[in-house]
């Protein structure tokens, strides 16, 4: 049996080995010529990419120049310090054991009845004390039966009280008999009527108090000091006076003159005071009339008359009123009898 050489089956046409030859020397021609192509793709494209290039650049933003500029300060890298001395102890953990807490029964909460407090009483407050009366009328009757002359005196003393004006209840009267001087204790004014039986019942009850007193009661004149024993009187059949030309508010703006204070004839009662007292009318007539004075008065402090020497410890004034005649005043007497008890309370 006969053997063939080996390299004589790598020459022969159709042998594998020959084949496999052709193929690689293919594949580089082909990557060759695609190799040729890309660079001639890029030779065509070479101005479009690089003016697209270009653009890109140019509206790219720019970073600040402060951050360009920008270096970042240094890190401080802390230094150790080195401990020096001895070391301290290492601490010891101490195991705490766990203490696991039972729970609680809470007790359901019994309904504990409230108790309402029992209420304070509260103390009634005090009722403020009314003002007591703060005029004093001094009258011979019984003080719910009063005449009619009266009666019109205490309606206008009501009228004419400044603290309480219509209100009678301010109005004290008393009967002669009974009034005592503590009665003029808190009061701005004491009235006394001709009504009264002045030397048994009043005499000197109200001399010295330190409260105005005004009264028409000529017997009373002297027992007050304001004229002479025996230098006082009355005039009956009358209804004018003659006023004296002074400016005083006794007489106010009432004119001077003879001038009429009765609606009909009535009875004058009149005295004769002492230079230190204030005159406003007197009798008319001329003569001796012109010191028998039916209105006047004296300013507190003033002396009086009769000896020793006493002076007026309030103002004191004398009316010429009567028992009944207070009623029968025209409008000309109303407003002599008001500026009386108002000059008289210091108004």
């Amino acid at each position: 049996m006969s053997h063939r050489p080996l390299n004589q089956h790598s020459n022969q046409p159709g042998s594998p080995h020959r084949e496999r030859g052709q193929g690689f020397v293919e594949y580089v021609i082909i990557i060759a010529l695609i190799g040729v192509a890309v660079i001639a793709i890029i030779n065509i494209l070479e101005p479009a990419i690089a003016n697209v290039f270009s653009q890109f650049v140019g509206n790219a933003p720019v970073a600040p120049p402060s951050l360009l500029s920008y270096t970042p300060p240094p890190t401080n890298t802390p230094t150790a310090t080195p401990i020096t001395g001895p070391l301290p102890p290492s601490p010891t953990a101490t195991n705490t054991p766990l203490v696991i807490s039972s729970p609680t029964n809470t007790a359901t909460p019994t309904n504990t009845p409230t108790n309402t407090a029992t209420p304070t009483n509260t103390a009634t407050p005090t009722p403020t004390a009314t003002p007591g009366p703060n005029i004093l009328f001094v009258v011979g009757s019984n003080p719910n039966s009063l005449n009619a002359s009266d009666t019109w005196v205490r309606t206008q003393l009501a009228a004419l009280n400044p603290l309480y004006p219509g209100d009678q209840s301010k109005i004290l009267v008393r009967r002669d008999d009974q009034a005592t001087t503590a009665d003029a204790s808190n009061k701005d004014l004491v009235v006394i009527s001709s009504t009264v039986d002045p030397p048994g019942d009043v005499g000197i009850k109200f001399r010295d108090v330190l409260v105005p007193v005004l009264l028409w009661e000529r017997q009373l004149y002297d027992e007050m000091r304001m004229t002479a024993d025996g230098d006082h009187g009355e005039a009956n059949n009358r209804n004018e006076i003659d006023i004296a030309n002074i400016n005083h508010p006794l007489r106010g703006n009432v004119e001077t003159g003879n001038q009429v204070v009765y609606n009909s004839n009535q009875t004058l009662n009149w005295g004769t005071p002492n230079g230190n007292a204030v005159a406003i009318a007197s009798l008319t007539g001329g003569g001796s009339n012109q010191d028998r004075k039916v209105i006047f008065g004296y300013p507190a402090g003033a002396q009086m008359v009769g000896s020793p020497p006493f002076n007026a410890p309030a103002r004191r004034v004398g009316f010429f009123l009567f028992d009944n005649s207070a009623d029968n005043l025209d409008p000309r007497g109303r407003i002599l009898f008001a500026n009386a008890v108002i000059w008289a309370r210091g108004n």
